[in-house]
């Protein structure tokens, strides 16, 4: 079992962003900030918004398991 378990990521179109190990309220908040006025500087443009996701972040999580396994069989 890992020691962090809510782990989160901002994803932008799929793709995570530089912005990664985030607690739920910090991923909430950035995607918020890039979410607000989308829609309003968008009015008169037929470009598509991006697809703003927040997901737990399974490679850092992958990472500290495999930490955590090779530190419990004694390194």
């Amino acid at each position: 079992m890992s020691i962090h378990e809510e782990i989160y990521t901002v994803y932008l179109d799929g793709r995570p962003t530089q912005d990664r190990g985030l607690s739920r309220a910090e991923a909430d908040a950035k995607a918020q900030y890039w979410a607000t006025g989308i829609e309003s500087r968008k009015a008169s443009d037929r470009r598509r918004a991006p697809c703003i996701e927040v997901r737990r972040d399974r490679h850092i999580l992958q990472q500290e398991e495999q930490l955590y396994r090779w530190a419990k069989q004694g390194g």
